[in-house]
C-alpha cells in the first residue's frame, strides 16, 4: 500500500522543481530578501488560500446564505495542502517527521480537552 503522505510530498518536491525549472530568474528563488524570507513568503500564500476557504462558508452575515459548494472547499484545501507540504519541504520535515509531529500535537491538544483548556 502506498504511503500518501510520504507520496504527497515526493509529489510536491517534483512540483517544485518544475516550478524552479519555469520561474528559476523569480525573486523568490533568488537570495533571500531576509533571513526566513522564502518561509514567510510560502506563509502568505498559505494564508491566502485559507482565506479563499473562508469565503467559501457564510461568514458575511449581510449575504444571503449559500449552499457551500464541497468541490470547491475541497479545491481549496487541496491549495493548503500543496503550501503546508511546500513549508515542511522547505524545512527538511519529511513525511515521518511531520506525522510525528502531528501524533505528538494531538496527544497535547486531547490531554488539554481532558484537563477543560
Amino acid at each position: 500500500m502506498i504511503d500518501k503522505l510520504k507520496d504527497m510530498h515526493l509529489k510536491q518536491n517534483k512540483l517544485q522543481k518544475v516550478v524552479r525549472e519555469n520561474h528559476h530568474k523569480s525573486w523568490f528563488y533568488q537570495q533571500e530578501r531576509f533571513v526566513g524570507a522564502r518561509l514567510y513568503d510560502i506563509c502568505s500564500n498559505l494564508i491566502s488560500e485559507v482565506s479563499e476557504l473562508q469565503n467559501e462558508t457564510n461568514w458575511k452575515y449581510w449575504k444571503t446564505p449559500k449552499e457551500i459548494d464541497k468541490a470547491k472547499v475541497a479545491d481549496e484545501i487541496a491549495d493548503i495542502d500543496h503550501f503546508v507540504t511546500q513549508l515542511c519541504l522547505e524545512m527538511g520535515i519529511d513525511a515521518d517527521q511531520r506525522y510525528k509531529n502531528y501524533l505528538a500535537k494531538n496527544k497535547i491538544n486531547l490531554k488539554r480537552q481532558a484537563e477543560h483548556y
